[in-house]
């Protein structure tokens, strides 16, 4: 189990979940609080129970190989997010690709860091060496204002920095990799470095910036439809289904899965993941999504989004009903909810409409 190297620095009464082989701070007292200093100033998030790894030697064939996306021409001091997918097209990961002029980093979606490690083991050459960065850890901190927050803690000038960009920097003496990235819509950046450093950072970061567990972050996540794998990716879900497939590069003639990607590319049948909003009663995962009375899908993720002040779910329905607009019930045990559909964004990010300055 990989866990937070930065507990000790966290707040009484911090509630931490295990997703996969991670623990982490799932919120640090109140959830509200929390998503709304992503989505009104500037939220501070404790990534350290990722897993990094990191790529060096003949990086570039194995890649190619293992990841859904072309890294051929991924140039250095730039990062992309991408899939790892299984010989039957499952996920393996979703990781961000860090592109250097010696080397590459992995980071891993929370939990799978091992599964990934051992399937780049699996392809690997004997050019390649790929080694565990467990002594290495992550901050990103997200908002409208996060470039302020960060800018008063280290240099103001790299805040600017165009969208997935990445710099090697010296703090404290200690080398890190800042990116401009993100997962939430609104202005995003990654701190990677060892953990000495990355918990200085904190220190110095949370008087600036409000720490946010988990829950706010995928509560954002899901009004961007951003992509989070131990949520959205069920056993009967396939990438398409997931609405994921924007991480696939179909041009691309030969990776790992992509036989299975393309036939569900071309698959009219099966089911696709809609988003849902209603008001009221709390609906469980699990809840029949009904059409008059014809039960068309199954609702699969619900949250509640403060942004919206109403419950947000994703359900898999039936292909040809999975369109915005379009008014659903939601039935449990005795629960009947009136849902909508929506398309996304479901919350416009404040950033959108902020100038960085």
């Amino acid at each position: 189990m990989r866990t937070s190297t930065l507990t000790e620095f966290h707040s009484q009464g911090t509630e931490y979940r295990d997703i996969g082989k991670s623990r982490v701070p799932w919120h640090f007292g109140d959830f509200e609080a929390e998503y709304h200093a992503i989505r009104t100033s500037s939220a501070l998030f404790d990534h350290t129970a990722i897993g990094l790894t990191r790529i060096s030697g003949n990086v570039t064939p194995i890649l190619q190989h293992v990841l859904a996306r072309d890294v051929e021409y991924l140039t250095p001091e730039r990062c992309m997010m991408t899939l790892m997918l299984g010989e039957d097209g499952r996920p393996i990961d979703l990781m961000t690709v860090y592109s250097f002029d010696d080397h590459v980093l992995l980071e891993s979606s929370y939990g799978r860091q091992d599964a990934a490690r051992e399937h780049l083991a699996t392809h690997a050459g004997g050019d390649v060496e790929i080694t565990k960065l467990d002594d290495w850890g992550m901050l990103g901190i997200e908002g409208p204002y996060s470039w302020g927050a960060l800018g008063r803690v280290l240099d103001p000038a790299i805040t600017a920095l165009p969208y997935e960009s990445v710099l090697e920097l010296d703090v404290y003496g200690n080398p890190i990799v800042f990116s401009r990235s993100g997962f939430t819509g609104e202005y995003g950046y990654k701190v990677i470095g060892p953990n000495s450093v990355i918990a200085d950072l904190w220190k110095g970061l949370r008087t600036e910036a409000t720490p946010a567990g988990q829950r706010a972050l995928e509560a954002a996540m899901l009004e961007v439809r951003q992509p989070v794998l131990h949520r959205d990716a069920t056993d009967s879900a396939d990438v398409v289904a997931c609405g994921i497939q924007w991480l696939v590069d179909p041009s691309k003639t030969d990776f790992v899965g992509r036989d299975k990607v393309m036939a569900e590319l071309s698959d009219t049948a099966s089911g696709r993941l809609l988003g849902l909003s209603w008001a009221g009663a709390e609906v469980p995962s699990g809840a029949d999504v009904v059409a008059g009375e014809t039960v068309i899908g199954r609702l699969v993720v619900t949250e509640y989004s403060p942004g919206l002040a109403r419950s947000l779910g994703l359900a898999m329905v039936d292909r040809e009903l999975a369109a915005a607009g379009l008014t659903f019930d939601l039935r449990i045990g005795g629960i009947s909810v009136e849902a909508i559909s929506l398309s996304s964004p479901y919350v416009v990010p404040a950033s959108w409409s902020t100038p960085i300055l």
